[in-house]
Order: structure tokens, then C-alpha cells, then sequence
């Protein structure tokens, strides 16, 4: 890069969600083009983990015998990759437990569909048990946090568990979910852009459902032997509704 520091017009800017600062270069008005591409793959001269983002180039100076400027002034703004100004948690948190909570109410209506029978007894479910059972209340639960990590690895991890409930007992922000007690719903991810070395940063979403008096493959049946109560559905070959899995590889911090 064949630019000079100009001292003025530097520029810092510092504040708890985002970092930037300015700095003015001088060069060559032919090698223009080319300086303003080195410089957009810069880092700041004092700070590596400010990465330019933009470089505005005006004339400086007197004009050339032919009229045309000589030299060009660059205004390059470097900033913090991870900042984001409309989010206050925008540091890479690769653990679980520093990701942030979000919890909606709610409730369900409960339908039974033919092709099922209530493993209890065997009865197969009739086309007259076909209807909206109960309504029960549920919740939402969606864990939202900023991480470098995601790699394809653990995107096939994420995907692979939607629509699943939790064989193991998972912990969220200190508390312990039964298994089967969650149903993963799927995964919010927007891409930040990459960090101070290189790595994809995204801000991601959790999403789950939770149910408190039953776990995922249960379902309130009226005419259960005893009373109504709570039983398992299963598909004709003893399959339920809902698959299992181990909900561990969800926490950035074993990706």
C-alpha cells in the first residue's frame, strides 16, 4: 500500500457496544484503486482488532500540468467486527450458560389423529376420537447469544435435532429441564460478519417448547382405564411421535 499516514483528520471512537476510529492516508491519485483495496483488507495501525470497513477518497493538494489531481486523500474507518450498534451483546459468548433467556406463554389444543393407538391397552384410535381434546397451557423458551464457532459440524448437529425432545435432563441458565420435557423447535442465525481473526460470527436463537404436566409424546386421554389421565401414543409399530435425542452438542462450548 503505497499510502502515508496524515495525522489529520484522525479519529477514535469508543464506547461499551461499538469501537471505531478514522484514519487519513495520503497516496498517489493514480494507484487509487489499488490503495483503497489494501486498505479495505487492513487492520487499524494501533489497534489489530479494528478491521477497515470503508475508505472515502477525495483530491488532495494542487492539480498535475494536465489539470487533474495528484494526490489522493483516503479517509479509512476501521471498526470492531463483533460491534454491532443495535445489539449491546455483541462479544462471542461460546457457552451456553451466557446466553440470554426469553419466555412466552401460552397454550394447546391437543388432537388426535388416526393411525395411533394408546399403548397402555392397544386400543386403536377411531375416527369418533378424532378432535381438539383439551387445551393445555405450554411455554416458550428461546436462548439468544453471539458466537464464533458455528461450524458445519455443528450446523448438522442443530438441524439434525429439530422436531426432537431431550433424552437427557439439559440445564439453561441454572435450571434442569426433565427429559423429554423440551421439544427443540429450530435455530435462529443471522450472520454478523467475522471477528478480529477471521471467524464467522453469529447472532443465534434457540427455540424450544415446554411442557410441565407431560413430556412430549403423552397426550390426555378421556377414556384411559381409571380415569383420564396422561398415556403414551405410539404409531402401529410401537413408534411415538416424537424421536429423542441427546440435546448436548447444542452448547457452543463442544463445538
Amino acid at each position: 500500500m503505497s499510502l502515508t499516514r496524515l495525522w489529520e483528520g484522525n479519529k477514535e471512537d469508543w464506547g461499551i457496544s461499538t469501537k471505531s476510529a478514522t484514519v487519513s492516508y495520503t497516496g498517489p491519485w493514480s494507484s487509487r484503486a489499488a490503495d483503497k483495496n489494501t486498505a479495505l483488507a487492513s487492520t487499524h495501525p494501533d489497534y489489530a482488532t479494528l478491521r477497515a470497513i470503508t475508505d472515502s477518497i477525495e483530491p488532495f493538494g494542487g492539480a498535475s500540468d494536465a489539470g487533474g489531481p495528484m494526490t489522493a486523500k483516503h479517509t479509512v474507518t476501521y471498526q470492531d467486527p463483533t460491534g454491532n450498534p443495535d445489539d449491546k451483546n455483541n462479544q462471542p459468548q461460546n457457552a451456553l450458560s451466557d446466553w440470554q433467556e426469553h419466555w412466552e406463554v401460552g397454550g394447546e389444543a391437543i388432537t388426535v389423529g388416526l393411525g395411533f393407538k394408546w399403548s397402555s391397552d392397544n386400543k386403536k384410535v377411531t375416527k369418533e376420537d378424532v378432535s381438539a381434546i383439551k387445551v393445555f397451557p405450554t411455554a416458550t423458551i428461546a436462548i439468544s447469544g453471539t458466537t464464533n464457532k458455528l461450524n458445519s459440524t455443528a450446523k448438522g448437529t442443530l438441524l439434525n435435532l429439530v422436531g426432537k425432545t431431550n433424552t437427557n435432563a439439559v440445564t439453561i441458565k441454572g435450571y434442569s429441564y426433565p427429559a423429554k420435557k423440551l421439544l427443540y423447535l429450530g435455530t435462529g442465525a443471522d450472520e454478523l460478519g467475522e471477528d478480529s481473526v477471521g471467524s464467522d460470527l453469529y447472532k443465534m436463537a434457540f427455540n424450544y417448547a415446554y411442557r410441565h404436566s407431560n413430556t412430549w409424546n403423552q397426550f390426555w386421554r378421556d377414556d384411559k382405564a381409571g380415569g383420564p389421565g396422561w398415556d403414551t401414543l405410539v404409531d402401529a409399530a410401537g413408534k411415538t411421535v416424537y424421536e429423542d435425542a441427546v440435546f448436548s452438542g447444542m452448547d457452543p462450548k463442544n463445538w
